[in-house]
């Protein structure tokens, strides 16, 4: 049991001396280069102030170190504290501090984009807007958009006083028509810049948007006129009659289409002579007669064998 014992010590003491060895004469880990964006963080900023000129994008920063360091900071991402305790109304331009990085020691910064930044302080204030729904595409063959109405029509901005003095009016981010034949309701958003907010008791802002039919006017020209209730015969003077008529852009290709016109000359009790007459004209429903050329016709009527 001793011996077995003895043994045991011997094999830990040769593991001790292998890896104290080992980390002795490891060779340098890798270092490698690599692009990180990091975020900008303020900090100390003053109730009331808004900051504009930070980019939404973050810095470009290319740093240089061991591999496992840069991959552990692309893992827990990178940012840049800008410190505005001592920051006054107005415009400044602040040089990119490598220190604001707070980096490990082994990392290294070789390259910071951009160098300055050119910061704005404005005092905030809040203001109440009209909003403006935006709409893009066309709806479906035959119908038009007739409006567009937000729900609130207005909201309240908070952002840079400079930005929000002159504002009277912010509209929705484009909402596409395409395709729509009907009259619907979409949740907007606002087409606003990063330094203007929506106060919260807005709300969210939908968008309804009126479609319908779209009313055309067509004139139809040179129609043949025909007589009805006579068996007498008969001659109309002019012989052919032009019409405009006015409705929904469905509706009149139709009917242009299946040539479903009504128009005719009712002689029902009249006997052989010379008569003054208007056109009989019936249009489908949904569909006007805005004019006719001519409004009057000359209808002789004989006895056929006489003809």
């Amino acid at each position: 049991m001793s011996k077995l014992i003895s043994i045991l010590k011997s094999l830990t003491i040769i593991i001790v001396v292998a890896a104290g060895v080992y980390f002795l004469f490891m060779p340098d880990e890798l270092v490698i280069e690599a692009d990180i964006v990091a975020q900008v963080v303020m900090k100390n900023q003053s109730r009331g102030v808004v900051i504009s000129g930070i980019p939404v994008t973050g810095l470009e920063v290319r740093i240089q170190g061991p591999k496992s360091s840069i991959n552990k900071i692309k893992k827990n991402g990178l940012k840049y504290t800008l410190d505005l305790s001592d920051f006054e109304i107005g415009e400044k331009k602040l040089p990119i501090l490598a220190k604001n990085l707070k980096l490990p020691q082994k990392i290294q910064v070789v390259k910071l984009a951009p160098a300055f930044l050119n910061v704005c302080a404005e005092i905030e204030i809040r203001k109440e807007i009209s909003v403006e729904v935006a709409l893009t595409g066309k709806p479906a063959s035959g119908r038009i958009v007739t409006g567009a109405v937000a729900k609130p029509m207005s909201v309240l901005l908070c952002g840079p006083e400079k930005a929000l003095a002159k504002m009277e009016i912010v509209k929705t981010k484009p909402i596409d028509v395409s395709g729509f034949s009907e009259s619907f309701r979409s949740q907007a958003a606002l087409d606003i810049d990063d330094d203007l907010n929506i106060v919260p008791l807005s709300g969210i802002i939908y968008a309804n948007v009126f479609i319908r039919d779209a009313v055309v006017t067509k004139k139809i020209s040179d129609i043949p006129l025909a007589a009805k209730n006579t068996k007498l015969g008969y001659t109309i003077s002019p012989g052919k009659v032009s019409i405009e008529i006015k409705g929904p852009a469905l509706k009149v290709a139709s009917l242009l289409k299946e040539s479903s016109l009504d128009i005719s000359l009712d002689l029902n009790g009249l006997g052989p002579g010379v008569y003054v007459r208007r056109a009989s004209i019936t249009m489908p429903v949904g569909i006007t007669l805005t004019n006719t050329d001519p409004e009057i016709f000359t209808v002789t009527l004989f006895k056929k064998k006489e003809k």
